[in-house]
């Protein structure tokens, strides 16, 4: 199991300069791939972008490289201001023109290099050598593979303790509902003798009644569709030959809420009620750590 939030940092010499690479990865529903501070040769950024794409499915992942001449003092980010203020001039007119139905941030503006260099000289233009960079970017996207798979194994160990509460609550929720239909003929005959003052009752009416009672808060179905979902999200976290399982596990975790939702809501046994909204919350819980798996 692969969590999509990870980090890995790499700081090397290549060419006479000092460079640090950084490496982030964050949820996102789709693959993402952001690059920030040193401009890449084009052959190289295609080649990273290939090499993640191979290995990540989903997950935000932003690359931060900053370069630095040997011997040169530490620089300081320079600000195109003249270009921003032209850029925030031109989106007030549109927000005068449209009623200020125009809305925009920043954020693009400052990732733009052509606004703000965070390389100093060594900027988008930059003669800085690249031939030499695959091999430490390589390096780096395989520490951010370990270190994702080192949190998803922390994820799935929670995932294996909640599941295994979850089996145990099954088996008492599939018992304590055919106690409740095994006791509802006794129960419907008691209400009934107490509505008629113990007069005489037609014992095939009272069966006839209790079948079709028993039909309407019959959770069997559900609780047997649970079992199935239940039995497909172990079959997947067992499963070691299978690296992405957010989706289909979030999905499995929706139809489970589901069948829960529709026991509490038919059937008439308390003990079953609170069995059931047990097993919800560990769902739940199952649901929210899964957000952050491949």
């Amino acid at each position: 199991m692969i969590s999509m939030t990870g980090f890995s940092r790499k700081v090397f010499q290549e060419d006479g300069y000092n460079f640090n690479l950084t490496i982030r990865s964050v949820n996102s529903r789709f693959l993402e791939i952001n690059f920030f501070g040193l401009m890449l040769l084009p052959e190289l950024e295609k080649k990273i972008r290939k090499q993640i794409k191979e290995r990540i499915s989903r997950g935000k992942i932003d690359i931060f490289l900053e370069a630095q001449k040997e011997g040169e003092t530490a620089f300081e980010p320079e600000i195109n201001l003249r270009l921003l203020e032209k850029l925030i001039d031109g989106i007030l007119q549109l927000k005068k023109k449209y009623l200020r139905r125009v809305v925009f941030s920043l954020d693009p503006f400052l990732k733009n290099p052509a606004v703000v260099n965070f390389g100093n000289s060594h900027g988008r233009n930059s003669k800085i050598p690249q031939e030499n960079l695959e091999k430490h970017f390589l390096s780096c996207i395989n520490d951010l593979i370990v270190s994702k798979a080192e949190e998803g194994n922390e994820i799935l160990a929670e995932i294996k303790t909640a599941v295994s509460r979850i089996k145990e609550l099954i088996d008492q929720a599939c018992l304590q509902a055919q106690k409740t239909e095994n006791e509802l003929p006794d129960s419907f005959r008691k209400k009934i003798q107490q509505l008629l003052e113990n007069k005489e009752i037609d014992e095939t009416k009272i069966l006839t009644e209790s079948a079709i009672l028993s039909a309407k808060i019959s959770v069997t179905e559900e609780l047997n569709r649970l079992t199935a979902h239940f039995k497909r999200v172990l079959n997947i976290i067992q499963d070691s030959t299978k690296q992405t399982k957010g989706k289909e596990l979030d999905f499995l975790m929706q139809e489970m809420l589901r069948e829960t939702h529709t026991v509490i809501s038919k059937t008439q046994s308390e003990e079953l009620i609170d069995t059931v909204i047990e097993i919800r919350k560990l769902v739940d819980d199952i649901r929210q750590q899964i957000q952050n798996i491949e």
